[in-house]
């Protein structure tokens, strides 16, 4: 008696397994993709040196493509991202934070930024990274470019990713810490190298210690 009933509940259990996983849905609805244009594809540099003292703001179909090398994730930057190529490289003042990862391969759509600057540093202000951004490809490494504190001057290296080496902070700094954890106001530290060339690194109050 036993035997005859456990044979029909194990049968019962076969169909029933064969059942469910038969209902299994087995086309997965893929997420709709961003369909932004393209239009004229421009270099980083051929971008930046389209500034010639006053913002434009792109009204035609536009997209340059670079590789995300600063993100918000350090929190010593806040709604701004750093993209370059090898041509160079530029700011993007962000909309709303988030969205952009250092190792991101991006295209850039042009039409309804302003490409200004701020200090001597080319940026696109307003970017949406809805609207104007499509994301290629992700965890794109890029090498920092080793440069010198005297290569800096000028502006060749702005927003570029770099590696100073042979440096260390100044003797009034070594007594302080990186950014102010309590008062979070920014801080600037000097770095020097051996021939007393000095540079200084900037902290924001939104750094995470």
């Amino acid at each position: 008696m036993i035997k005859r009933l456990i044979f029909p509940v194990l049968i019962i259990a076969v169909i029933l397994l064969f059942g469910l996983t038969s209902c299994v849905k087995q086309d997965f609805d893929k997420p709709p993709s961003k369909d932004i244009p393209v239009g004229k594809v421009i270099t980083i540099k051929e971008l930046t040196s389209m500034y010639q003292g006053q913002p434009i703001v792109f009204d035609t179909a536009m997209s340059t493509y670079g590789v995300v090398v600063g993100d918000e994730s350090s929190g010593n930057i806040y709604k701004n991202s750093y993209v370059q190529d090898s041509t160079g490289a530029i700011n993007l003042r962000l909309i709303n934070p988030g969205g952009l990862y250092v190792g991101d391969s991006i295209r850039i759509y042009l039409k309804g930024l302003t490409l200004s600057d701020y200090g001597g540093v080319r940026q696109l202000d307003s970017v949406d990274v809805d609207l104007n951004i499509v994301k290629l490809k992700t965890k794109i490494n890029i090498e920092p470019k080793v440069v010198t504190i005297p290569e800096l001057a000028g502006g060749k290296y702005n927003s570029q990713l770099i590696m100073l080496e042979n440096v260390e902070f100044s003797a009034a700094d070594t007594a302080k810490t990186w950014s102010d954890p309590h008062g979070l106001t920014t801080q600037n530290r000097s770095l020097m190298d051996c021939d007393n060339n000095v540079v200084v690194v900037r902290t924001l109050s939104l750094i995470h210690i």
